[in-house]
Formats: C-alpha cells, structure tokens, sequence
C-alpha cells in the first residue's frame, strides 16, 4: 500500500479556487438585486418594470444551475475540465445581467464604480465564451473531460485558434455598446474595420460547423460507450 494519503478536499487550491469562482456568479446576483432594490432605479436608463424582475429572477436562477453543478464537480473532481467549464460558462452567461445594471449605476448615477468602462468593453466577449464553451467545448468533453479519440486533438486545436480570434475580433470591433460609456481601447476605422467584421462572418460560419463536430462527438462517443459512461451518455 503506498504511504501516500490523498490531500483532502478542503485543503487543495482547487477546492478554493472553485468556491471562489462560485462566490463571484453568486455575487453578482445578489448585486443585481440589491442595486434595483436600493438605488434610484428610476434614474436608469431603462428601468426595469416588476415582470421584468420576475422574469430577470427565473432567468438568473437556472443560469445559477452551471456554476453551482461546476463548483461541486471541480471540488470533487479537480482534474475534469467539465466543472471548471460550467462555472466559467455560468459566470459568463451571468455578465448578460450583471453588466447593464453595473455600468447604468455607473454613467446614469453618477456612481462611478470600479471598472466599469473595463466591464462594459469586455462582455459581449464573455458572453461569446459562454455560448461556445457550453454549445461546442461541453459535448466534445462530457462526460470524463477526454476528447473522444486522439483524432480529435486537431479539431480542438483548430476551435480554439477560432475562438481566440473572435473574442478578439468582438473586442476590437464590437463598439455599440460604448456610446454611453467611452471608446473601446482598440479603435478600428476604414478598410480595416471592414476586413474585421468580413473575418468575424467568417468565424461565425466556422463556430457553426464546429457545432455539427460537436454533435458527432457526442454521436461517436455514445456508441463507443458502455456501462456507467453509456448511462451518463443516456443522461
């Protein structure tokens, strides 16, 4: 037997990193909440009606389902990207509510909160990451966190070049959402501009194609799959 003991779960890194990730989805809820509930709310620039908050609630509630179902599979199973996948996606997709209300107590209320101009330039990137870690990177890994064969490491490496690119692209490009705050950082005009948003169609129709390649992972994963993979498969 080795004399090796397993390091307890509440003593690796990992653990903490997890619940630390957990704790910024949560967080950002609560803030959506708490600053419609106590700020001047009226004063925005598009105040949110009371079915607007149920419906915001129902929305963020089964958004929470990612993070939450990712930070106990990180903390139980460190090694297996599909936790840490689903908290990130699960934060990422919780940017979509937390940024507009972040930067509107910012510019319409004069708060000025840290970084909002920082925020207000890189969500619609984090968005982005959201919808293709969970429409494209989680069916390529679930269930164990492995590729289904070796074949397939060019495919995920050609998916993430594609995915840098855009988040890229979105970040120099995508400018609509700065008119109420600041220029972006990176200012693109002419031909190049032009260039950018051409390439960005391009990815787009790339992101696509990657979907059906996701669809056939999970495909050729089933039928190679038995006992409890094929059970998780089913699920």
């Amino acid at each position: 037997m080795s004399g090796v003991q397993a390091t307890p779960a509440r003593r690796r890194p990992s653990t903490w990193l997890a619940l630390g990730l957990f704790g910024l989805a949560l967080g950002m809820v609560a803030f959506v909440y708490g600053a419609l509930w106590l700020a001047d709310v009226e004063r925005l620039s598009r105040p949110p009606e009371d079915a607007e908050l149920v419906t915001m609630l129902a929305s963020i509630l089964v958004i929470l389902t990612l993070p939450t179902v990712g930070a106990i599979l990180a903390i139980q199973r460190p090694a297996n990207p599909i936790g840490w996948l689903l908290l990130v996606a699960g934060i990422s997709f919780g940017m979509s509510f937390f940024e507009p209300v972040y930067v509107d107590l910012s510019v319409e209320l004069d708060a000025r909160l840290p970084g909002y101009r920082l925020l207000d330039w890189i969500s619609p990137a984090m968005q982005t990451l959201g919808f293709v870690l969970i429409v494209v990177w989680l069916p390529l890994l679930f269930p164990d966190g492995r590729l289904p064969g070796p074949r397939w490491k060019a495919v995920v490496g050609v998916l993430a070049i594609a995915l840098v690119i855009d988040l890229t692209l979105i970040l120099v490009t995508d400018q609509a959402s700065h008119d109420r705050v600041a220029p972006p950082p990176v200012v693109l005009d002419g031909l190049l501009e032009t260039a950018a948003l051409g390439l960005r169609d391009v990815i787009g129709m790339v992101n696509g194609a990657f979907v059906l390649f996701a669809v056939a992972a999970v495909v050729v994963r089933f039928r190679r799959s038995h006992g409890i993979e094929r059970q998780q498969m089913k699920w």
